[in-house]
Formats: C-alpha cells, sequence, structure tokens
C-alpha cells in the first residue's frame, strides 16, 4: 500500500474541514451538526495520519529507498483485501460528503456561504457513525501490525490463531472483525435503503396515486361468500377457455384518474411483480434525470408511458390487468382506445374492466365478452351482505328475530342490487331509538341512492348545517389535490371562516369526531391513516349534480369553481393569522408551530397547486391574495415567509430575499405573475432569489416555464442576468434542453459567453437538491 493513497484521504479531509468552516461562518443554524461532523473528520485524519506514518515507517526500512516498498509490505496487514476494500470504503464516504457540501474550487466556491446547510440531522449522525467505526478499524489494524511484529518480519501478517500470538491479538482480531463487519452491514443496508428511496422515486415519478390504498379500500368492505356468481363461473370461465382477449362487466349506475396515473400504476404493479423489470424503469428514471436533473422530474407524456408499458408486457409472461370503474376516469374513451391498442397483437395480455351500462355502447373491435350485472345475479350476494351487517352490527343483532327478517325482506326486495344504497339504509336503521323508528324508517326508505342522500343531508341539524357543508367540501377540495385530509386537519380546516377572525382554541372543535357524527354515512374514517374521505364516489357525483342544486338540499351543493375560491379565501384567512407574522422561525420553532396549528402543513403543500384554478375575477380575493403576498416584507418574510418555511423547510435562510413574484415564476403560475407585476410593476423584477440568487426570469427559464418567461421579458426582466454563480438564465435553458425559452432569450439580448458554451457547468444532482425550491 503506498503512503500517497493515504495522503490523498488525508488531503480530502482537509478540504472537508475547510469547506464546512465556510459554512460554519456563513450559516447560523446547524451549529451542532458541525461540530459532531468536524470531530469526526479530526478523528480519523488522525487514524489516517497513524496508517501513513507506520507505512513510511516500512518504506525506511526498505534496503533501497528508491525501490518501491510493497514487496516487504505484502505480508503486512496494510495489503489485505480488508485494508484495501476499507481504504475504498473511506474515499467514497469522502467523496459523497465533498459532493453534498460542493467543496471545490472556481467560481461557485464564492457563493458558498449563502447556501444554507445542506445536510440533514439524520445524515450527519450516520455519517459520524461510519467514520467512528472506519478510525476504530484503522486504528486497531495498525495497533495489531505492531503488537504482531517478529524478529523476523517486523511487518508480518498475523493470524490469530496462531498460538505464538498473545490473548491480546485475538482480541484485537475479534474487533477489527466486528468492526468490519458491522461497516461491511451498514453499507449493506445504505445500498438497500438507495434501492428502495429510488423506487419510490419512480413510484411517484409514474402513479402518484398509489392503487394499493384503493385495493385495501374495497377490500376492508368486502364480504366472504360474496362475488361467487362471477368469480367462480364466469371469470373462471373466461381465464381457462381464452375465446376473447377482454372481459368487460357492466354495472348500474370521483375519484377520477388521469391517464397518465392509470398507466404509471401499471407499470410500477408490473416491476413489483416481477422485480427484474424494475431495471427497464430504472434506465429509463436515469436517462430522464440526467437530461433534465430536476429536482421533480416532468412526467412522461401517455405515448411515452404507452411505449414503456407494452415494453415491460413483452418481458413478462402471461398478464391480467383489471381496470375497474372505467367510466369514473377523467377521459374514459381515452382510457378505452389505449386499452385496445395495447391488446391488439399481444396474446399474452387479458383485460377485465368494469363499467356502468351507458359507457357500453361504445364499440369494440376486439373480441369481448361482455357481462351485464343484474339483480338476479346479485341477489344472493345482497342477501349475505344484509345477513352479515345486521349480525354483526350491536344494535340490530339484539332486534327480534321477526324484527330482523322484515328489514331483510325489505332492503333485499327495494335495492335494485346496489350495494351501496343497501348500506346507506342499514347505517340509517342503526340509528333509530326504537323498534317502532326503524318500523317507520323500513316504511319511508327512499328509492333510488340519490333520494338516500337528500334525506341524508335534510336531516342534519341547522346549527350542524355549515359545519357539515364545510366538511364535504373540504374533503372534496382534498380529492382534487390527491392528498386526503386527516381527521385533525378536517377538525381545524371547518372552523376558518369566510371573512377572517383569529383563531383561537376557544373557536376550535373540542373533539374532531362530532364531524364523523354530523356527516353519516356521507363520509368515511379510516382509523389507520386517520384520513377522511367521501364514502363513495357517488356522494360526489351527487354533490356537484344538478339534482341537489334544483332541490330542497341545494344549500349542500358544490359548484366546481366556486369551492375553489372559496377554500383558497379560508386558506389565505388561514396563513395571514397573526400566530404567522413573525416569519420563518427555524426547525425548532417550526416544528412547535406546525404542532399548534394542524392545518399549516397540509395548506403549504397544496395552496400552490390549488392558485394554478384559482378565479381573478373576485375582486376582494385578490385584495386578499396582494395583503398576503405583501407581508413577504417583514422580518423573515412574514406571513409569507411562514408559508414557504412550512412548504420546504430549506427555504428559510433565503426566504427574505426571494419574493412572491420569484415563486410564481419559479412554479410557473401565469396569472399570478401578472396579477403581480400589474400591481407591483417592475419593483421586485430583478430582485434575486433562492439560494443561487437567480431572478424571477432565471427561475423561469431553469423551470421551463414559456409563458411565464414571455411575460416577465415583456415586463422589461433583464435577459442577460446571471445568478451568483455567474450562470445565465440562458446556459440553463439550453441545458435543460428547453430551445423555445432559449430562442426567447436570445431574442432579448442574451448571448452565451464562450467560456459558458464550452466549459459551462453541467447541472448536478446536488445543485438540483439545492434548488428544489430556490434556483
Amino acid at each position: 500500500m503506498d503512503p500517497a493513497s493515504i495522503i490523498g484521504l488525508t488531503v480530502a479531509i482537509q478540504q472537508l474541514l475547510t469547506g464546512i468552516y465556510s459554512f460554519s461562518s456563513g450559516v447560523h443554524e446547524a451549529k451542532t451538526e458541525i461540530k459532531q461532523l468536524c470531530g469526526e473528520l479530526l478523528v480519523l485524519k488522525a487514524a489516517l495520519e497513524h496508517v501513513r506514518f507506520n507505512l513510511e515507517m516500512g518504506h525506511n526500512n526498505s534496503p533501497n529507498f528508491a525501490e518501491d516498498a510493497s514487496p516487504l509490505l505484502k505480508p503486512s496487514n496494510f495489503s489485505t483485501p480488508e485494508f484495501k476494500q476499507m481504504i475504498s470504503l473511506t474515499s467514497t464516504l469522502l467523496d459523497e460528503l465533498l459532493a453534498r457540501l460542493q467543496v471545490k474550487d472556481g467560481r461557485f466556491k464564492s457563493s458558498l456561504q449563502r447556501l444554507a446547510w445542506p445536510i440533514m440531522k439524520d445524515d450527519v449522525k450516520r455519517y459520524a457513525a461510519k467514520m467512528q467505526r472506519i478510525a476504530s478499524w484503522f486504528m486497531l489494524v495498525t495497533t495489531s501490525d505492531n503488537v504482531y511484529a517478529s524478529p523476523q518480519c517486523s511487518c508480518r501478517v498475523f493470524d490469530a490463531t496462531e498460538p505464538e500470538y498473545s490473548a491480546v491479538s485475538r482480541e484485537s482480531y475479534l474487533k477489527i472483525q466486528s468492526i468490519q463487519l458491522q461497516l461491511q452491514k451498514q453499507q449493506e443496508m445504505q445500498e438497500d435503503k438507495q434501492s428502495l428511496d429510488l423506487k419510490q422515486s419512480i413510484r411517484e415519478w409514474l402513479a402518484p396515486c398509489d392503487p394499493y390504498s384503493f385495493y385495501q379500500k374495497f377490500l376492508e368492505v368486502f364480504h366472504k361468500d360474496t362475488g361467487g356468481w362471477f368469480l367462480d363461473r364466469i371469470f373462471n370461465d373466461w381465464i381457462d377457455k381464452g375465446h376473447s382477449s377482454m372481459l368487460w362487466l357492466r354495472g348500474k349506475h370521483h375519484e377520477s384518474q388521469d391517464l397518465s396515473n392509470i398507466i404509471g400504476s401499471f407499470l410500477v404493479q408490473l416491476c413489483e411483480a416481477n422485480p427484474q423489470l424494475w431495471g427497464i424503469l430504472i434506465e429509463r428514471y436515469s436517462h430522464a434525470k440526467g437530461s433534465s436533473q430536476h429536482q421533480q422530474l416532468k412526467r412522461l407524456s401517455n405515448a411515452d408511458l404507452e411505449r414503456l408499458l407494452t415494453n415491460l408486457l413483452d418481458q413478462s409472461s402471461s398478464v391480467i390487468l383489471v381496470v375497474d370503474a372505467l367510466n369514473e376516469g377523467k377521459e374514459p374513451s381515452k382510457l378505452f382506445e389505449f386499452l385496445e391498442r395495447l391488446s391488439q397483437g399481444n396474446n399474452k395480455l387479458r383485460i377485465v374492466i368494469s363499467s356502468t351500462e351507458e359507457l357500453g355502447n361504445s364499440c369494440t373491435s376486439l373480441k369481448t365478452t361482455v357481462v351485464s350485472i343484474d339483480h338476479d345475479q346479485t341477489s344472493t350476494d345482497i342477501q349475505t351482505y344484509i345477513e352479515t351487517w345486521i349480525n354483526n352490527q350491536d344494535d340490530l343483532h339484539s332486534l327480534p328475530s321477526g324484527l330482523k327478517a322484515e328489514i331483510k325482506d325489505v332492503l333485499h326486495k327495494k335495492s335494485s342490487g346496489v350495494f351501496r344504497w343497501v348500506q346507506c339504509q342499514l347505517e340509517t336503521l342503526s340509528t333509530q331509538r326504537t323498534p317502532n323508528d326503524i318500523r317507520r324508517a323500513l316504511r319511508d326508505v327512499p328509492r333510488t341512492l340519490e333520494k338516500t342522500y337528500r334525506d341524508i343531508l335534510l336531516r342534519i341539524r341547522d346549527e350542524d348545517v355549515e359545519l357539515a357543508k364545510q366538511t364535504l367540501t373540504w374533503i372534496a377540495f382534498a380529492a382534487f389535490a390527491l392528498k386526503p385530509l386527516s381527521l385533525r386537519e378536517l377538525s381545524e380546516a371547518v372552523i376558518i371562516g369566510d371573512q377572517f377572525v383569529e383563531i383561537d382554541d376557544d373557536k376550535r372543535l373540542l373533539k374532531p369526531e362530532i364531524l364523523l357524527r354530523i356527516c353519516g354515512s356521507l363520509i368515511r374514517y379510516n382509523p389507520s391513516t386517520t384520513e377522511v374521505t367521501h364514502s363513495h364516489s357517488s356522494v360526489w357525483n351527487f354533490l356537484t349534480s344538478a339534482e341537489i342544486c334544483y332541490s330542497d338540499a341545494s344549500q349542500f351543493y358544490i359548484e366546481i369553481r366556486d369551492m375553489d375560491n372559496s377554500v383558497i379565501r379560508r386558506c389565505l384567512n388561514y396563513l395571514l393569522q397573526p400566530a404567522f407574522s413573525s416569519g420563518a422561525c427555524g426547525d425548532w420553532g417550526l416544528n412547535k408551530r406546525l404542532h399548534d396549528w394542524p392545518l399549516l402543513e397540509y395548506i403549504a403543500g397544496t395552496f400552490i397547486y390549488h392558485l394554478d384554478f384559482v378565479y381573478l375575477g373576485d375582486d376582494s380575493l385578490v385584495e386578499l391574495l396582494l395583503q398576503f403576498f405583501s407581508t413577504h416584507s417583514l422580518p423573515y418574510g412574514g406571513n409569507f415567509g411562514a408559508w414557504m418555511e412550512a412548504f420546504n423547510p430549506k427555504t428559510s435562510t433565503n426566504i427574505e430575499q426571494s419574493t412572491p413574484l420569484y415563486y410564481a415564476s419559479r412554479f410557473g403560475l401565469l396569472h399570478i405573475v401578472r396579477l403581480i407585476l400589474e400591481t407591483d410593476g417592475r419593483r421586485t423584477l430583478e430582485m434575486p432569489g433562492g439560494v443561487l440568487g437567480s431572478t424571477p426570469l432565471h427561475v423561469a427559464a431553469w423551470q421551463g416555464h414559456e409563458e411565464v418567461v414571455e411575460e416577465l421579458i415583456r415586463a422589461g426582466a433583464n435577459a442577460k442576468e446571471k445568478n451568483f454563480a455567474g450562470e445565465s438564465g440562458l446556459l440553463w435553458a439550453s441545458r435543460f434542453g428547453f430551445e423555445a425559452i432559449a430562442k426567447k432569450l436570445r431574442e432579448a439580448g442574451a448571448t452565451l459567453h464562450e467560456v459558458e458554451a464550452n466549459n459551462g457547468p453541467q447541472p448536478t444532482t446536488r445543485q438540483c437538491d439545492l434548488c428544489n425550491l430556490s434556483h
């Protein structure tokens, strides 16, 4: 082992220490983490210096100083495969830290002190533990190399099983082996975690809607001994005989999914069923990340997803795809056409779909087995469902047998094969106080599911109507954001008024569970996740239908555009609470704030998404938005800064210089950009924001928001600007392949200097990590 390799490691440690010192003089948080990391680096450096000293001693004992001393040292512990592996592990660890800290020479170094401390507390602990074990290993090996020396060879390899070695030798050997095993196990665990993290990133990239949560949701309400008419006869016959490639289950009449969500879910499920296929997805993901380097990658087009799925199907054996409630997708006809294309020419693929009757008129060129669900087929299942419910529900199970028989008979005859209708009637009967009340309810059962929902709404007490309406509206709002509300978050949301009122504990619900009682069978609570959703897609369909709009329950009608503005207004009233006026507050303060204000984290994560749909024709809402944006001038960004910090805690160190125009440009909110320019003029047009000091135009170019770039140039933004690292927006647009944006910037006067064009920085993963919200 050449001492030069050890010197290289100690030089790397010195670079790290210098870089960390630069951070410590520029940031005010993470002082404990910085101190811990520096301490372990110094210990590791001392251990490596000790190894280097022993190696140089070996060289000095060589008969010829000019010759390589490795033959003399070959028997030593320093030349074993384990030692070389540990040197390699140390080098990898230091390289990883150097990359995380972006420690390098050149112009970027001048902006180092502007960066937030980039290593999370848990990562610091992991690095520190690994360095501690590595240092201990080197010290033990060095010590044992000296302990085990003999007159015949000053650097002889030891074997703890030989009798001439002492108990100290054997103990040292066992310690070395133990540390090495710990490091190896830690390395394997880290590699496993990296693999799991990579797969999770791919899942989120391809399929933000988790199909397994829906599967689990419906599995929970599945009743044993039902569905036999379909599974045991029709489905098995279709599988065994293979007469057609598609099985179409037509039922009677909003968890709507885009086609891209559905294809993405298929891709992930195929890979989880056949792990060998993950390699294809990882390669495609790496290609996308390597070409764009965005922290949040843009989704693949439907055509790209379809090609990718076809590729995976070609690599698979027999596959059955199941698409439930085809008609509830956002574009059911496109989904059906996609399934047809997928099935054509692929004899290994079988498809099962279900839909309502009205969609069943679509034509298909495929040979299809069509099954229409009628009352006769589901009759036995309905009876089983009612029987099971009554037996498992204490309030109904204790009823006289005659009354139970009457319940079964009435509900079975009037169900028309609709399980959801039966469920609602059983839930209503379970709330009755006396047998006479149950009989009266049985006489008055509504004929349809829609009338059932109307009756449930009309039974809500007057004093609870507003709570019920807000509960149902917020749940619908959350469904559009694909992020269900927890019961605690929902109980906070429903108390926010349409007009600003300061919130305190006297205005909060004593028990969030009261919402479950008020809304009854219209909503569903999941105890394992604490999430609250509409109990069935038909609830959403009814609340937004013309039928409720013109009925005596019209106060519960939800108009989609009004819903967005109504909830956005309440979000702003929440974010404008005086408790947030102090702005960004650092890690400890943020944790306390999130605990005290249960809805803050939810609003922080979804507010930007819903701003994209806000209707700015409402003058009072525009005034409220501008009031919120104006708080950015307060210390630490005021209420605006508190929101941004909750959205991404990494922004807390640069929140004051990152303006609302910067963030609107960053997220491509064109109508918000226009609003700010109209009301604020050019005041913040050139203000740099984010960790790299990018102007709104720069960050819009970096993110590929062409219309925003055009709007900012029209307002007079300087297309020649550069960030703190000396990089232009044109450079990043060119690197990311945004040709239309690059053309607009050139037309506005931007040019690439020769050094940028030839030697400009390739976007790195670390830079994109730092640029998660701020370029």
